[in-house]
């Protein structure tokens, strides 16, 4: 009963890639300017992107193996909020990331 998805652990890893980079393109484009606001956009745009999409695939492999779901559905939140607000997409991300490493199987 030890279903372990290598999948959950990448897309827990790439959610703190994703706070990391979102903070540094902000930071870059709003205080030493090295590259622009639009820039950084893209590059936000594109990490929000593929944590939705691995998120996705999370929760689809999830649901598969009887695991619980709340950590891919946090997940593929927090992706979408990385677009809206960062302070949010970060907290939900963070608390995905705790969801997914856990990996417990679903009560249904």
């Amino acid at each position: 009963m030890d279903n372990k998805l290598s999948i959950n652990k990448y897309a827990a890893i790439f959610n703190i890639i994703a706070i990391i980079l979102q903070i540094a393109a902000r930071v870059m484009a709003t205080t030493s300017h090295s590259i622009s606001i639009g820039v950084a956009g893209i590059i936000i745009i594109i990490v929000a992107l593929i944590t939705i999409i691995l998120n996705i695939i999370a929760l689809v492999q999830d649901n598969k193996n009887n695991l619980s779901k709340s950590g891919a559905i946090l997940g593929i939140i927090g992706g979408v909020f990385l677009f809206i607000f960062g302070l949010v997409g970060w907290i939900l991300l963070i608390i995905s990331t705790i969801q997914l490493f856990n990996q417990k199987t679903s009560n249904n």
